[in-house]
């Protein structure tokens, strides 16, 4: 506390001015940071000086979260479509999902017909393994589908 005219008082001075900071004996610092401010009693120091550029830090957050804000509502574009053909591409994934459902059971027939032929049924593992990838394909895109119609209904 400094005294003037005779009473107890404070001045609270708030300044960029370094010449006019460094000419004045201040007893307490306040200092803004991270968004809080702080008051410390001191006198200046050299770190008091420290200059962020928050304007910058701003415009980069604020870029970054138009970029998000697009990305989001192009996301969520994308997923409204889907969905609103979700009920067509579940149809066509049923017909292919029936179809390779059959060869795989033709397969497994011609597999106990050729029991016996090990280069055959070698050849047959093989199309059931290509057959089995697809059944497993079309059945996460099904599931995908029913889930997103789920959220979008």
């Amino acid at each position: 506390m400094s005294t003037w005219g005779g009473k107890d008082g404070s001045i609270v001075v708030i300044s960029h001015d370094r010449s006019f900071c460094e000419q004045v004996d201040f007893t307490h610092v306040g200092v803004v940071k991270d968004g809080s401010f702080i008051l410390e009693e001191r006198s200046l120091l050299e770190s008091d000086w420290e200059t962020y550029n928050l304007s910058s830090e701003k415009s980069a957050t604020s870029v970054s979260n138009e970029q998000n804000s697009a990305v989001d509502k192009q996301e969520e574009t994308r997923l409204r479509k889907l969905a609103f053909n979700a009920p067509k591409r579940i149809k066509k994934l049923t017909s292919m999902i029936e179809k390779v459902e059959e060869s795989i059971e033709e397969i497994d027939n011609d597999m106990v017909t050729y029991g016996t032929d090990l280069d055959m049924l070698k050849d047959l593992m093989a199309k059931k393994e290509v057959e089995e990838t697809k059944l497993e394909e079309y059945m996460i895109e099904w599931e995908e589908l029913e889930t997103l119609l789920a959220e979008y209904s």
